[in-house]
């Protein structure tokens, strides 16, 4: 099986055995030997759903990179929250009393996502520039009513750039669920639970390096 890309690259789907050598890397990929690995997760607790949630979400918090090519020499320090839409030009035609309205505020009990009003400073943001390069960069998409062959490549690059950090959220994040999501479940549940992922893994991998290639 093939997945699109440039180049293209042969996705391998797992082969889950149920008996290992015991100082074998165990065939989920983790690159923990199988003893430590799935070799015990059949015995394993389960997670309750809140806890998972909650541990799932504190994986997917990163630190913030400035993704100029300057950065990070001509940086003015850390990454800051970047809109992914630009706040004169867009969040403030929908805002009501500056404020939109967000889902992004997990709720963990019910493992849904709560609509919030949130003010517009805080609302679209990424860790993905610091103040200085995020106002130089992005100054001429701010021009109201102004539409330009720049603006409209400036707003590409941030989605391109928001992308790269999104994925850099992700992987950690779907390397957790492969460690514990399928904990307590028989090997066949376990298999199936691990063959999704391997996918899911495999695909941001290549979405990343794409993004990668042409953010530079």
């Amino acid at each position: 099986m093939y997945v699109s890309g440039s180049p293209f690259r042969e996705y391998k789907p797992l082969q889950p055995v149920r008996e290992m050598r015991r100082n074998e890397f165990c065939w989920c990929t983790s690159g923990k030997k199988w003893k430590r690995c799935h070799a015990i997760r059949e015995h394993q607790v389960q997670l309750p759903l809140p806890v998972l949630h909650s541990k799932f979400y504190n994986e997917a918090k990163v630190t913030g990179i400035c993704f100029h090519p300057d950065a990070p020499e001509k940086c003015s320090g850390g990454a800051i929250r970047a809109h992914t839409i630009q706040k004169r030009t867009g969040l403030l035609e929908i805002a009501e009393n500056g404020h939109v309205l967000s889902g992004r505020n997990s709720n963990p009990r019910t493992n849904t996502d709560d609509l919030q009003l949130i003010g517009i400073n805080s609302a679209s943001t990424f860790r993905g520039f610091c103040s200085f390069h995020d106002t130089i960069t992005f100054r001429a998409a701010e021009i109201i009513n102004n539409p330009t062959k720049l603006a409209a490549f400036l707003l590409s690059y941030r989605a391109s750039c928001y992308e790269i950090y999104m994925k850099q959220v992700a992987l950690p994040t779907l390397r957790f669920l492969r460690d514990n999501l399928d904990a307590g479940r028989s090997f066949d549940e376990q298999a199936e639970i691990q063959q999704e992922l391997n996918a899911a893994i495999f695909s941001m991998k290549l979405g990343f390096g794409e993004h990668s290639r042409l953010k530079v």
